[in-house]
C-alpha cells in the first residue's frame, strides 16, 4: 500500500521523477538511519518478529506521515519544494525498507527496489492485491 501510493504520487506530481532532497524530518532520519542496526541486532539473536516489527514500525508511521500531511493539499496549493522533500522522504523509507526486507521477502524486496530506480519510479501492480 505505501508503495503503491507513493510511486502514484510521485507520477502525478512530479512526472514519475524522483525529486532531489535530504530527510529533515528528525524522527524520520533517525529511524532511517538506525533501522539496519537494530535489524542486525535483532537477527543476531534470531529475533525475527523484533525486526520485521521494526520494518513495519516505518511503513505504519510513512503512511500515517501521508495522512497527516496531505500532500494532495501541498501539490493543490503550489508548495512544490515541500512537496518534494516528502516524496523524497517517502522514496527514501520505501528503499531503506526493501533493502531490509530482503532476508524475510527477497522477490518483494526486489520488486520494490525494480520500481524505484536512480530518478524514475516505474510503477507495476500493488504487492498485495487486495482480495475481494
Amino acid at each position: 500500500n505505501l508503495l503503491h501510493r507513493t510511486l502514484t504520487m510521485v507520477e502525478k506530481y512530479n512526472d514519475a521523477k524522483i525529486p532531489k532532497g535530504k530527510i529533515s524530518d528528525a524522527t524520520f532520519k533517525s529511524m532511517i538511519d538506525g533501522l539496519s542496526k537494530v535489524i542486525d541486532e535483532a537477527m543476531s539473536k534470531l529475533d525475527f518478529i523484533t525486526a520485521l516489527e521494526k520494518i513495519w514500525e516505518l511503513v505504519n508511521k510513512a503512511n500515517k506521515h501521508i495522512e497527516d500531511t496531505k500532500p494532495w493539499i501541498l501539490a493543490k496549493e503550489n508548495k512544490k519544494k515541500e512537496l518534494d522533500e516528502f516524496l523524497f522522504l517517502l522514496i527514501s523509507i520505501l528503499k531503506v525498507v526493501a533493502q531490509n526486507l530482503a532476508p524475510f521477502m527477497p522477490q518483494t524486496s526486489e520488486i520494490i527496489l525494480g520500481q524505484i530506480s536512480i530518478d524514475k519510479v516505474k510503477k507495476g501492480n500493488p504487492l498485495f492485491p487486495r482480495i475481494e
